[in-house]
């Protein structure tokens, strides 16, 4: 599943979830929408277990598509469809009005939960080691003579979607300001998210929540 189809087949869901919450309140032009893409910072490692602890996540892209209705002047609900996985969080945002104070049009915190969709997975090693029985530092022989197995290089990238669970869940919440910029509103965004459900599908592999923190700049237009 390529990752801007997921995030484009979204887009209707998005539509219709933002127009049942709005109800008839549509037409008094309270919804908008953006995009925005940024940084994701992943706080994943290695499980509780000898065999995948030591691993750890690397920093990626993260982009996707909002919608929301601004349900007064200072709440809004919003859906988004993110890519960093598939992730839908659906935030409750409230906005301080900073007009003239910081320069700002709007500050504001958001919070919520989200639900994501694993996409792929890899397992990127590298280097060069010999083999050991144990963390001790035993190595293993060949026989007849009892020789140390040579060094082997380790480097490799491995699909390991089926060790993964498809689904997750989580909380998330972060920070972040609008200023007017032409027909739309800049939008910079700080916000965190840390998974509840373990995504471990294999119990040797231990137990893993995701986490991540993500900065991300957007451009949003009243629709």
């Amino acid at each position: 599943m390529h990752a801007t189809g997921a995030v484009r087949g979204m887009l209707p869901a998005l539509v219709g979830a933002v127009l049942f919450m709005s109800g008839d309140d549509v037409c008094a032009q309270s919804i908008y929408a953006g995009v925005k893409g940024g940084i994701s910072i992943p706080s994943l490692r290695g499980g509780n277990s000898e065999i995948s602890e030591g691993y750890s996540s690397r920093m990626g892209p993260d982009a996707g598509i909002y919608m929301g209705d601004r349900l007064s002047d200072a709440f809004a609900v919003q859906v988004e469809a993110l890519y960093s996985c598939l992730e839908v969080p659906v935030v409750i945002r409230y906005s301080i009005n900073t007009r003239g104070s910081l320069g700002l049009s709007n500050l504001y915190v958001d919070a919520g939960p989200y639900v994501g969709f694993l996409l792929s997975a890899t397992n990127r090693t590298g280097g060069v080691s010999s083999l050991y029985l144990d963390k001790s530092g035993t190595p293993l022989l060949l026989p007849p003579a009892g020789q140390p197995v040579p060094p082997m290089d380790f480097t490799a990238t491995t699909d390991v979607s089926s060790d993964i669970s498809n689904v997750s869940a989580g909380i998330t919440g972060g920070i972040g300001f609008e200023k007017s910029l032409g027909p739309g509103d800049i939008v910079l965004d700080a916000r965190g998210a840390y998974g509840l459900k373990n995504i471990q599908t294999d119990p040797k592999n231990g137990r893993n929540n995701t986490g991540n923190f993500v900065i991300a700049l957007g451009y949003e237009l009243q629709i």
